[in-house]
């Protein structure tokens, strides 16, 4: 689902010479990158928030953030496995 909307993402910047064709997994995987992160992002805060934990859900993602940048980033076969998973640790800790 995320590599659709990117891919649908990629050919509407494309259509409109935002990006160019020569570019397109480039703009393609930053978008699922983006799109990744802002679901990743928004369901820790709703899982958070119905758990009571916004605050502590707010400072693991942001401490996740960082020693992500540090360590490197895992990166699996397809987006769908690393969301939920996301979620599910920073409610975990």
């Amino acid at each position: 689902m995320i590599t659709k909307l990117a891919e649908s993402i990629t050919a509407f910047l494309i259509r409109r010479s935002y990006a160019e064709i020569r570019e397109k997994d480039i703009v393609c995987y930053g978008m699922e990158v983006i799109i990744s992160t802002i679901v990743g992002w928004s369901m820790i805060l709703i899982v958070g928030s119905v758990c009571g934990n916004v605050l502590y859900s707010t400072v693991f993602g942001v401490v996740f953030l960082i020693l992500r940048s540090f360590t490197g980033e895992y990166r699996p076969v397809s987006m769908v496995s690393i969301v939920p998973s996301f979620a599910a640790e920073g409610q975990l800790i």
